[in-house]
């Protein structure tokens, strides 16, 4: 089966179905829940985590930062809603957000920082439900990651990758642990923690790019909406890997032909996300039969 089968909605459709024909009061609405999911609670480990490494000197990362706030670049695919309505520039005050999660991006996984072992304990064992022996070893490849030293496998995301992680594998587990066993399926088999990577990469892409700018703007939030991208991201990966029963082969065109959609249609997906997260939420709370 061809990649680029997963979605059969023609140009024109999508470009009708423009996520930035939106205004921001509906960003808000398809958002308010998503919201207060990823703000989380303030005792959770994963918000501990976060606020180590915003509190942390990030000096020498901020300064390895190569980014500039821009508005997004219209393509083929955006150019029509472009001239009804124009890219919305980010706040001033959420600007030293971005430079602040970028830097965290520049930060590897250090091996004897207790923190950054505590980060991977807890990622290892919320999927497995085993205790993490050690923080390099070929129990990382049960898992999605290609070799034994998860560090190599941070894709260009450092601790930030290692945050997303956390954070989807905390406030959605019952989803990750369903991905999980679908990845080791005999024919339909996918690197899950490296599938969950590259998708952290693609959200922070989306908001480097300045395509989620409208919805930071009325959240005033940068991590709430990346996070809400980034579930919605692994949602919509996870359903059309279902549906279209894809092999290995196919893996990276799935991965970038989604990748390169969502850009545009990143809007329709956090509400598919939402939907579906409600239809779990539902399931989980139906008593079950003796």
């Amino acid at each position: 089966m061809e990649a680029n089968n997963f979605d059969t909605r023609s140009d024109s459709s999508a470009r009708t179905n423009s996520p930035l024909l939106s205004s921001n009061e509906e960003l808000k609405t398809i958002t308010i829940d998503e919201m207060l999911i990823a703000q989380g609670d303030e005792k959770d480990f994963y918000k501990e985590a976060l606020m180590y490494f915003k509190n942390s000197d990030l000096k020498q990362y901020r300064e390895q930062v190569n980014w500039v706030p821009k508005e997004p670049t219209p393509n083929c695919a955006s150019c029509f809603c472009t001239c009804f309505r124009p890219h919305v520039p980010l706040s001033d005050e959420l600007v030293n957000d971005v430079y602040t999660n970028l830097a965290i991006a520049k930060i590897p996984m250090n091996h004897e920082d207790e923190m950054h072992k505590k980060i991977f304990a807890e990622i290892y064992t919320r999927i497995t439900d085993k205790p993490l022996e050690s923080t390099i070893g070929n129990h990382w490849e049960d898992v999605g990651f290609l070799g034994a030293d998860p560090n190599t496998e941070l894709r260009g995301m450092g601790m930030l990758g290692a945050i997303m992680l956390l954070y989807i594998v905390t406030e959605h587990q019952d989803f990750v642990k369903e991905m999980y066993t679908y990845s080791k399926h005999p024919k339909y088999h996918f690197p899950l923690c490296m599938t969950l990577l590259h998708l952290a990469g693609a959200s922070c892409q989306l908001l480097k790019d300045g395509h989620i700018n409208a919805l930071c703007n009325s959240t005033n939030s940068i991590d709430a909406p990346l996070h809400v991208i980034y579930v919605a991201l692994c949602r919509e990966f996870f359903r059309i890997w279902k549906k279209g029963k894809y092999t290995e082969m196919q893996f990276h065109s799935i991965l970038e032909n989604m990748i390169e959609r969502s850009k545009y249609k990143w809007k329709s997906l956090v509400k598919r996300s939402k939907k579906t997260a409600e239809k779990e939420k539902k399931s989980r709370s139906k008593p079950k039969n003796d």
